[in-house]
């Protein structure tokens, strides 16, 4: 018996339709209205569950639109299709949908009405189309899970509180000119929300509602502000070599911001412009797949942690501009050796703390301090030189170093030592210091 029943089960499963979809709202499923030139979608039964593609003709008839609240209380549905032949979506027609977690809007809709995915509370992912031309008021106010959306550079009317009170929305890219903006058509969204607008758009303002305005070029966003520009941002999904302009709409590309690249993890090469002079916090943080790196000449400040956890990044041309490294500024990196250029006068705390593979460092004759917790947990470090301004070494300096066995002084040992400086070593550790030196 039990035999029989396994085998009947293998021919049903055998017997089902390739592509078949479960749980998928179809025809049986609508009302519509087809006695005019073209089908309108006028209803749907409440029980009504999973996907739903709007067919693109009902009885030899093209479906052109979705009726005003054709969907009101049809919580079963998950996502929605509206098709090729649709050009209009209804005033309310998915207000207050809780189940409707992506919508996709087919190449023909020209208008979303007012409030047509209104308070749609499970809404996260929208996909407009390029043929799209007006979104009414509110259409997507109260939606709060909708992350990011992208406005077609054929939309050119977005009508007022269009996505007010959108919570989540935190990535707005606008692709063609300025479309009339509704007033607070993004107003009391995420906190940390942007709009990226293509290179060469003069039209908009500098903010929108509070809300900054980048460029997007690539996959970086740059901020133009004032006589130069800055890269503010790196898409994370971005991968392999990215090259950040010398200009944008006319402006020089002066600074790379704070967390600007910050978990690119993909991104395994940066081509930076000689016009860039200061790299800021975390500017290159958590780029676990950076390899090298240059510095551009003009570059006088490497900001705090600008670039921990690189923890592939093996090499680092300074350039011949930098005065000061900050604080963690390659804590956690991949560094195999470092060279600090006579140029560098002042290294900040744990700046190459916790590099594990490095295992040799040449200071610089203009640094005098050597900040706190310097090279500390650097495990494989066997060998250091010290140049010859060195006056103080701060606490912990070499803390873990366990590898470590060669200290070279190449000026005057410092004046005083703190015995925390080589604390928890595995071994002996030899100094080296010039004939002349004092000691």
């Amino acid at each position: 018996m039990s035999k029989f029943r396994i085998l009947f089960l293998a021919i049903i499963v055998a017997r089902a339709p390739l592509g078949l979809v479960c749980n998928a709202a179809g025809l049986a499923d609508l009302s519509y209205d087809a006695s005019g030139a073209s089908v309108i979608i006028t209803g749907c039964e409440t029980s009504a569950a999973g996907e739903l593609v709007i067919p693109s003709s009902i009885e030899g008839k093209s479906v052109t639109a979705i009726g005003p609240s054709a969907f009101f209380g049809c919580h079963g549905l998950t996502s929605v299709d509206t098709g090729p032949s649709v050009t209009s979506i209804g005033s309310l027609a998915f207000f207050g949908n809780q189940g409707i977690k992506s919508v996709k809007l087919g190449t023909a809709v020209k208008t979303i009405e007012t409030r047509a995915f209104n308070s749609c509370s499970g809404l996260t992912t929208v996909t407009l189309n390029q043929g799209l031309e007006t979104i009414e008021a509110s259409a997507f106010e109260r939606s709060a899970k909708i992350e990011r959306v992208t406005i077609p550079s054929s939309v050119t009317n977005v009508g007022k509180n269009s996505f007010r009170y959108c919570s989540e929305l935190q990535y707005i890219h606008i692709e063609g000119d300025a479309p009339t903006l509704g007033e607070n058509a993004f107003d009391s969204i995420h906190i940390f929300a942007t709009i990226t607008i293509p290179p060469g758009n003069p039209a908009f303002p500098e903010s929108v509602s509070g809300i900054p305005v980048f460029i997007r070029a690539g996959n970086l966003s740059y901020s133009a502000r004032g006589e130069t520009a800055s890269v503010v941002d790196c898409d994370e999904t971005a991968t392999g070599q990215q090259e950040i302009l010398l200009t944008i709409n006319g402006k020089a590309v002066t600074s790379i911001d704070r967390n600007a690249f910050d978990s690119c993890s993909l991104v395994t090469g940066i081509s930076i412009p000689d016009s860039i002079d200061t790299i800021g916090f975390r500017a290159f943080g958590n780029c676990s797949s950076l390899k090298t790196i240059r510095i551009p000449d003009a570059v006088s400040l490497i900001g705090d942690e600008a670039f921990a956890n690189c923890q592939n990044l093996e090499s680092v041309d300074f350039g011949t501009g930098v005065t000061r490294i900050g604080n963690s500024a390659f804590e956690g990196s991949g560094l195999k050796t470092v060279s600090v250029p006579n140029t560098v006068t002042n290294i900040g705390n744990s700046t190459f703390a916790s590099s594990n593979n490095l295992t040799s460092a040449t200071i610089g004759n203009s640094v005098t301090f050597l900040g706190n917790s310097c090279f500390s947990f650097c495990t494989n470090l066997t060998e250091v030189t010290l140049g010859s301004r060195i006056s103080r070494i701060g606490f912990r300096s070499f803390e873990e170093c366990h590898q470590l066995t060669s200290v070279f002084f190449l000026g005057n040992a410092p004046g005083s030592v703190r015995s925390d400086i080589f604390s928890s070593l595995q071994g002996d550790v030899t100094v080296y210091a010039l004939p002349e030196a004092s000691r």
